[in-house]
């Protein structure tokens, strides 16, 4: 494609990017430290904000009282020169609520709760996931404010809450257990925001990513008889009298955890012909769903003195793009009533997956690829299939009919004190900043 960015411009963007990689590394290692776990965003938020409004203008939507988005924008001054593009990345980390992490992570990892840098190389996974796409994405914008450009079209730059895949279920209620998107809905729906375009910004290794999956969660709850352990029949060594009446599960250890623990292992085998049968090549990528269970309960720890006579499951399945869960469901019930097993099936989470349409989202993909051309001197690298079969929010621009596609640096792992973590280059940060930089000033032009 034709470049309509001059050469000057160009020049004057790089520059200020390269003289200032050390502050866009300080930035972001301020802003990575400011924790952020799923459904507490709020410190990061005010912090964002502040530094955004001093340098763009900028507005926090509150989603509640510890929840807010950061939203600015620049540019608008020629709309006819270009297109309006939405920038997203997501404020929200899986990890870093030391309360939820217990019965997640097998031990603390620096990792989870801090963000630092060694060398050239800066560690945490608030950097990977998601503020070093995003803080590249900022830098962007303002390398092209401090160049003196004036971009036709808005760019909107957008910091949202609640991209973590969570739903309330039992007791966890309230906007505090939101997301699966929660935040860019809120800012699609009533946040006043809409763009011809949109790039969620996230480690993809350099490629475009064009679809996403969806996401169902269901709840598996199973029933039994309460055993008193000093009351229970052991089963003996002779395994047909250690099976019930129909012949089914029941004739091992009674109760219905010892019936989920059976369930999973079958879940399991399930998962892997699951993700075998659903898998597809899109031509742009290979989407490839996967299931597991991620959580049980059962019992109370405090008195573990009765095989309990209830038990729940809690199943992810990554949904093939423009597909319901009720396949799902249902073959998964099929599953577990085939090998004696009567659950209570719930779905709790449900967000639905999309495939960028190809002509609507070309100009952006093409526009990507010059750009990745013009900053790192090759062609975009087709995605891995992790990266396209994941949430990510593109799923919800596409489902609104914003021309999305999911695009960012480069993640990798190295040792740290002899531990191996997630972490990203200095360059491919700023590389990002260039890319981003390049991407708004074709999509939005310039105002002459």
């Amino acid at each position: 494609m034709t470049s309509t960015v001059t050469e000057s411009e160009w020049r004057s963007v790089c520059e200020y990017i390269d003289e200032t990689t050390e502050e866009l590394v300080e930035f972001l290692l301020k802003f990575a430290n400011k924790q952020s776990p799923s459904g507490h965003e709020r410190d990061a938020s005010d912090f964002l904000a502040e530094w955004m409004d001093q340098r763009f203008g900028a507005r926090q939507q509150f989603l509640s009282e510890h929840r807010a988005n950061v939203v600015g924008s620049i540019g608008g001054h020629d709309p006819a020169a270009g297109h309006s593009l939405i920038y997203n990345a997501h404020i929200d980390t899986a990890f870093g609520n030391e309360s939820k992490d217990e019965w997640i992570t097998a031990e603390p990892h620096r990792v989870y709760y801090e963000s630092w840098r060694d060398g050239d190389h800066l560690y945490g996974d608030d950097i990977a996931n998601d503020k070093g796409p995003m803080s590249a994405f900022l830098w962007a914008a303002l390398a092209i404010g401090e160049s003196g450009i004036e971009l036709g079209e808005e760019l909107h730059l957008t910091a949202v809450a609640g991209e973590i895949q969570s739903s309330p279920v039992d007791e966890f209620q309230g906007p505090e257990f939101f997301g699966t998107g929660f935040g860019t809905r809120h800012l699609l729906t009533q946040g006043g925001i809409t763009g011809e375009y949109a790039v969620v910004a996230e480690t993809t290794d350099y490629a475009i990513g064009r679809m996403e999956c969806g996401l169902a969660q269901f709840k598996l709850v199973f029933t039994d008889d309460v055993e008193y352990w000093p009351r229970l029949e052991y089963p003996s060594g002779d395994e047909s009298e250690n099976q019930g009446e129909d012949g089914g599960h029941n004739g091992t250890f009674p109760g219905a955890l010892h019936d989920a623990c059976r369930a999973v292992l079958l879940l399991d085998e399930w998962a892997a012909d699951y993700r075998q049968t659903n898998s597809q090549d899109f031509g742009h990528g290979v989407n490839r769903p996967s299931a597991g269970v991620g959580g049980m309960r059962s019992g109370v720890p405090y008195s573990p003195g009765h095989a309990p006579g209830k038990a729940a499951v809690y199943l992810t399945v990554f949904l093939p793009p423009n597909r319901r869960p009720e396949f799902v469901r249902d073959e998964v019930r099929e599953l577990l009533t085939n090998a004696g097993f009567e659950p209570d099936i719930e779905l709790y989470n449900f967000g639905r997956g999309y495939v960028a349409d190809d002509q609507a989202v070309a100009p952006l993909v093409d526009t990507i690829d010059a750009a990745h051309g013009t900053v790192r001197g090759d062609a975009t690298p087709l995605p891995d299939s992790a990266v396209v079969s994941m949430w990510r929010d593109i799923n919800l621009f596409n489902e609104v009919g914003v021309p999305a596609v999911t695009f960012g640096p480069a993640r990798t792992t190295e040792e740290y004190s002899g531990t191996k973590h997630r972490c990203m280059h200095v360059d491919d940060l700023a590389a990002a900043a260039k890319l981003y930089a390049y991407v708004a000033l074709e999509m939005c032009g310039t105002a002459e």
